[in-house]
């Protein structure tokens, strides 16, 4: 791993080749598993949930009600994924909420992170491009088509943030209401 945008795809082979699908947590009846998925101890996943496979929920994480975690997924431990939550190939590291009405796609979110209400990480471009994001003020090519945000520990958005694919936020940083982040933020 050489840049922080490449943790997909290194998630995305661990899943593939590594992950021992096991369900420990509590899961509601009116909760969807489909394929192979790791649910840790203490987790709790609640009605209208669904969650597909491969993905790795670990323990004491809150999933719901009424969300969906897509392929690709991994959240560490007491993640927090609520109601109409959307969250697609991400990790999410111990403690990162996306607690109500937020789209995560292709995203990497940090250490107890908070998304406020309606965040969305834009994860394509328009027109098709690979994403480019900047590195050291020199724009870099991930070669990506897909790559949602890279948020650092600590953060916390407004309600109705949305993000351009390929942004940065660094640890510690806060966005305001209503916020369209079209560059890194770096303090």
């Amino acid at each position: 791993i050489g840049y922080p945008w490449h943790l997909p795809a290194a998630n995305r082979y661990w899943l593939e080749h590594f992950l021992e699908p096991n369900i420990t947590g509590e899961i509601s009846p009116q909760a969807e598993i489909k394929g192979p998925v790791y649910i840790g101890a203490g987790a709790v996943v609640r009605a209208g949930a669904v969650i597909e496979g491969p993905s790795y929920i670990s323990e004491d994480c809150r999933i719901g009600p009424n969300c969906w975690i897509r392929p690709y997924t991994t959240l560490g431990k007491g993640c927090r994924v609520g109601q109409a939550c959307e969250i697609k190939a991400s990790i999410l590291f111990e403690g990162a909420a996306a607690p109500h009405q937020n789209y995560v796609g292709d995203s990497i979110i940090g250490a107890y992170a908070n998304l406020g209400c309606g965040t969305n990480t834009a994860n394509l471009r328009h027109d098709r491009r690979t994403v480019k994001t900047l590195l050291n003020e020199e724009s870099i090519d991930t070669k990506m088509e897909k790559l949602g945000a890279i948020i650092g520990d600590h953060v916390h958005t407004g309600v109705n943030t949305a993000i351009y694919p390929g942004r940065k936020i660094w640890p510690h940083c806060t966005t305001l209401p209503g916020s369209v982040i079209r560059f890194d933020i770096t303090e």
